[in-house]
């Protein structure tokens, strides 16, 4: 098969997006995409001479999405000059406002510029939606059988799986023994299980609505992919897949759906028992109603001082404080260890991120910009229903508010290719108007 400058741009794209614990220079590597994503549009731009062609829906979203971007980098830096920073020691100068500020700006904007080029590329082009859910799907099937692989060599001491190894999985305390958890190219075991989750519905994509998947290979598919999501042992991914179920049986109307909905409910019920959620759920509860006596007695222990346990505490009292503009995008780290928001918990010593998805961008963006960015990351579950699309379809579009809500990172660049999927095939449905800016052009 005969690969195209479309095709390798998808690949490229779609193989780098699940690499967020390979770092270079303590950057994820979807910093440096700009570059082939900026010169593949100027490609285009050159070979048709009338500019990058966008279906007006798209248009009329691209340029929402870049104001929502432009107006938290304004604000971000007028606070960079305003606001006081507590950074724990040893921290680069990458990682001060505001060169922070504009490092992470950069990557939810590229994330947003891959998101519109792909999809735009993917309306004209209806053949290449196809090939982009095939590639997304064979890239999550690399990362399960990795993770796999992993698991299986920490299970019998081949290699030490511990947090800080390069390999895909590492130990955990389970109740009385150790347990091993698969987390892939990701940090850690969570949003690897979200990611699993979006590459199922990719799957069920390609095989109920493209129809470009033989029973047997989806049979085949699924059970690496689900085999991953296992032994990721993600609790987020647990409770994202039982809100999609919910609420595609919510808005089905046919028994059948309903019906395995409850059964794959009360399947990961199971699962939850025998993974040892409850007693998770419940450390969790007891962690955060003792977290200032604990975390006083071992203040340097960053396993226990930080992470969503601490941002618990902290991230309301941001928003109490700064409500309208909120403490700045992607500052939730230098602010963590602000005596006003963290009291009574002891500073962190490590970066650290929060964790607990749209909660942190509360934050983070202030209540309005909050809004505007549910608004905008919704719309595309708008756009499906409003072409009265299939379940799965809906269900593709509404994946990155899904996995942003159960705690994966805004700059995550993955939830952007699923939200440019759907996309990408509601435009490539009808006879589309193509303009250069959304205006009234009719072509």
């Amino acid at each position: 098969m005969r690969l195209s400058a479309e095709k390798i741009l998808i690949l490229l794209v779609f193989a780098v997006a699940p690499l967020t614990n390979v770092k270079i220079a303590e950057a994820e590597p979807i910093n440096f995409l700009s570059v082939p994503i900026v010169l593949f549009a100027l490609a285009i731009d050159q070979h048709r001479k009338i500019g990058l062609l966008m279906p007006r829906p798209l248009a009329r979203l691209a340029r929402e999405w870049v104001l929502f971007v432009l107006s938290a980098t304004i604000i971000t830096l007028w606070l960079d000059w305003r606001l006081t920073f507590y950074l724990p020691p040893g921290i680069s100068l990458v990682r001060h406002p505001p060169i922070l500020t504009l490092t992470r700006t950069a990557k939810l904007l590229i994330d947003v510029v891959a998101m519109f080029v792909l999809s735009s590329l993917l309306a004209q082009k209806p053949k290449l939606v196809r090939f982009a859910a095939r590639a997304y799907v064979a890239v999550g099937l690399v990362n399960a059988i990795y993770a796999l692989v992993s698991c299986l060599l920490c299970f019998v001491g081949i290699v030490h799986g511990d947090y800080e190894s390069i390999w895909g999985a590492y130990t955990i305390q389970q109740w009385w023994w150790e347990s091993v958890r698969a987390r892939g190219f990701f940090s850690e075991g969570g949003p690897f299980g979200l990611y699993m989750v979006t590459v199922l519905i990719v799957l069920l994509f390609e095989r109920y609505v493209l129809r470009d998947l033989p029973r047997s290979i989806f049979i085949a598919c699924a059970a690496v992919l689900v085999s991953a999501l296992l032994a990721s042992r993600s609790k987020a991914a647990a409770c994202s897949i039982v809100v999609l179920m919910m609420w595609a049986a919510f808005r089905a109307s046919k028994f059948r759906q309903v019906g395995l909905a409850v059964f794959v409910v009360l399947l990961l019920a199971v699962w939850a028992i025998v993974a040892g959620f409850g007693e998770d759920f419940s450390d969790y509860w007891t962690d955060y109603e003792l977290a200032p006596e604990l975390m006083s007695l071992a203040p340097q222990n960053a396993s226990l001082v930080a992470g969503r346990v601490a941002a618990a505490y902290v991230v309301p009292n941001m928003i109490a404080d700064r409500p309208i503009l909120g403490i700045g995008f992607g500052n939730y780290p230098v602010e963590r260890n602000n005596p006003v928001y963290s009291w009574p918990l002891p500073p962190s010593p490590v970066w650290d991120a929060g964790g607990l998805g749209l909660f942190d961008s509360v934050a983070e963006l202030g209540v309005p910009l909050f809004l505007c960015l549910v608004a905008l990351v919704w719309k595309p579950v708008r756009m499906a229903r409003r072409q009265f699309s299939p379940e799965i379809v809906v269900t593709l579009a509404s994946c990155q508010f899904w996995v942003l809500v159960f705690g994966a990172s805004i700059t995550f660049l993955y939830p952007y290719l699923t939200t440019a999927l759907a996309l990408g095939y509601l435009n490539g449905l009808r006879e589309p108007t193509w303009d250069r800016t959304g205006a009234a052009n009719s072509g």
